[in-house]
């Protein structure tokens, strides 16, 4: 089975699939471009065109590679217990508060987008107001106390888009 998405990275996925097909396009009518007369081989703009179109195919195969067996998640709308498309309050071991959006893979990140394959993500999930979390990141071990949890729903009030 492949990773877990939300529609919100899921449409990131399409956008990002979408230019890299325009950006092909454009190196691959800048490669046939380049070298309009003789052995285009030779050319160092038709070698450059070639490296780029296969870097651009390259990108995209990777992309529908990450996609491939892939479930879309439609989040619940709950605020009992933390789970995909719930947006958290946590409260470090230093004391600082943060609020993120809880992800399945995090394709284009935002700085408050966390997924549920990272320690922090794993770590939280499932957990409810007032529990105490730990994860380790690197060689350093964190906590986090669970604050709030608010419904997906809340998202665009609650976080910047």
């Amino acid at each position: 089975m492949g990773y877990v998405f939300t529609k919100r990275q899921t449409d990131k996925i399409k956008a990002t699939l979408e230019e890299l097909k325009k950006e092909l396009e454009k190196v691959s009518e800048a490669k046939s471009d380049s070298g309009s007369y003789g052995d285009k081989w030779h050319e160092e703009g038709f070698k450059q065109g070639i490296d780029n179109e296969d870097r651009v195919v390259r990108r995209i195969d990777e992309v529908k590679a990450l996609t491939h067996g892939a479930e879309i998640i439609y989040p619940k709308e709950q605020d009992k217990e933390v789970q995909i498309g719930n947006i958290v309050k946590l409260r470090y071991d230093d004391n600082s508060e943060y609020l993120f959006r809880i992800e399945g893979y995090v394709f284009i990140s935002s700085r408050y987008d966390v997924s549920i394959y990272s320690p922090l993500g794993k770590a939280i999930e499932g957990a409810k107001v007032g529990d105490k979390k730990e994860f380790t990141v690197g060689d350093k071990m964190r906590s986090v106390t669970i604050l709030e949890i608010y419904l997906p729903s809340l998202d665009d009030k609650l976080l910047p888009q």
